[in-house]
């Protein structure tokens, strides 16, 4: 086999990757050696992640791997197509812990009282609590933390912050998946703030609230406008923020002022009264809602992203022209099996509404033909385009070459169907798609809508 590792892991699919951790956990040999930087992170679980990449690529070429055959170091092609297909990678904990979260905390918020835009001593120690120590102290946790994310494909991780150049009046530790919040100043993330008084810290559900390297700040308008869009999602899935409606106050500066407006719920804890059981709780149910709304950015129900099922097939496009390139934007691509579920979902949906309008011997013609339904109408034959998106808009898709000339030429006796906003659940062992709302435009005149080539097909000229 004469593929480069790039692309051998461009081919790679989840459920090879899942098939490898259940061979691995019903196994007790391996001929791999064990992590010593770095471990793979899955239902409680940890694995070498060079051992669960080699056997997911048998499980996918039929051919073994040997460890010599792969990199697993961070930024390698192994450890990238295992974050971008959903799972966790994080450093492995080599030594004891040497210092307890209830010790972090009580000195960072004594630091709190100390601060100095200048990197001095004290702040310093700061910044090494933040950044190093309150960071390993969560991936010791991961084991609860983790299986929330993996359970709807997403990987996650943890980063924490004392500023950039001039030390912050308001530090922050967060945890979120890189493709869908990729900077603090983007996406959605469960992050931990400290008061400048040094009296307590918050656990908090957020989003990014600057823009631009030269990070301005966002109108509050707009800021609680996403607010309110994450709760609307929140909402429709049953959950709630109840637990988490304590007032935030960091008492710093501007930017401290704008981590305030860009909270969407809270809990305060006090250092004297800190029980680390239930903080470990708190960030658990915290980040069940965040995995919440990243399924909603995913599936492009984000008022951010007005054309996110155009961008998704965009992105599908890129992915077959150039495989080994990462995923941007909407984070991981979709795989087939979700794509099928949607589909079904849009062809069923569709059907009930035409039938609903007097179309009747509706006839699926999606195998063989460039249109998906044959249906009749006061005796009249239509032709019937049916297009299923997450999406919560009908404003944009994606058509083929032969579906437009299909339109064009027999324009008045096609239509189209569009059907956005349907729920797509990946927590169980299959996609499962449900509900729905359906655009009908009968008949569909091709001229009143736009169209922008989004790819080429490339012949070498003959000489």
């Amino acid at each position: 086999m004469n593929q480069s590792p790039a692309q051998l892991f461009a081919s790679l699919k989840r459920a090879n990757v899942l098939g490898a951790l259940k061979q691995l956990a019903q196994s007790t040999s391996s001929r791999f050696a064990s992590a010593t930087k770095f471990e793979l992170v899955y239902q409680s679980q940890r694995y070498a992640p060079k051992e669960v990449a080699a056997l997911a690529l048998e499980h996918l070429f039929h051919k073994a791997f040997d460890p010599k055959d792969l990199k697993g170091e961070e930024g390698s092609v192994c450890f990238n197509a295992l974050s971008r297909l959903g799972f966790t990678i994080i450093p492995k904990q080599t030594v004891a812990p040497p210092l307890l979260l209830c010790n972090i905390i009580k000195r960072i918020l004594e630091l709190q009282t100390q601060h100095s835009s200048q990197n001095t001593p004290l702040m310093q120690e700061r910044g090494e609590l933040v950044r190093k120590h309150f960071k390993e102290r969560i991936y010791d946790a991961f084991n609860q933390i983790e299986p929330i994310f993996s359970q709807h494909g997403f990987d996650c991780a943890v980063e924490g912050s004392d500023g950039i150049g001039r030390k912050s009046y308001s530090p922050w530790v967060r945890i979120f998946t890189p493709s869908l919040s990729p900077s603090a100043t983007e996406g959605w993330y469960v992050v931990i703030h400290f008061s400048s008084l040094g009296d307590c810290f918050y656990v908090t559900l957020g989003c990014g609230s600057t823009e631009g390297v030269d990070l301005k700040h966002l109108p509050s308008e707009e800021l609680d406008r996403r607010k309110a869009w994450a709760r609307d999602r929140l909402n429709v899935k049953g959950l709630s923020t109840s637990k988490f409606q304590d007032p935030i106050a960091l008492h710093g500066n501007k930017l401290s002022k704008q981590f305030e407006r860009a909270t969407l719920c809270a809990k305060k804890y006090l250092p004297e009264s800190f029980d680390e059981n239930e903080f470990w709780q708190d960030i658990t149910e915290l980040c069940t809602l965040l995995t919440c709304i990243y399924d909603s950015v995913l599936q492009g129900k984000s008022p951010d992203d007005s054309q996110s099922a155009l961008a998704q097939a965009s992105a599908e496009i890129e992915n077959v022209v150039s495989p080994t390139q990462k995923a941007q934007g909407q984070g991981r691509l979709r795989d087939p099996d979700e794509r099928r579920v949607v589909e079904l979902q849009a062809m069923a949906l569709a059907k009930a509404e035409l039938e609903a309008i007097g179309f009747s011997a509706i006839r699926d013609t999606s195998a063989n033909h460039s249109y998906d339904f044959e249906a009749y109408k006061s005796g009249s034959k239509w032709l019937i385009e049916v297009k299923g998106t997450t999406s919560s808009n009908a404003e944009a898709f994606l058509l083929t070459a032969n579906e437009l000339e299909l339109h064009r030429s027999n324009t008045g006796k096609t239509g189209l169907a569009i059907v956005y906003d349907i729920e797509l659940d990946r927590s169980g062992t299959f996609p499962i798609a449900s509900k729905g709302l359906v655009k009908l435009f009968l008949p569909w005149d091709p001229e009143e809508w736009e169209f922008s080539p989004s790819a080429y097909i490339a012949r070498k000229k003959m000489a």
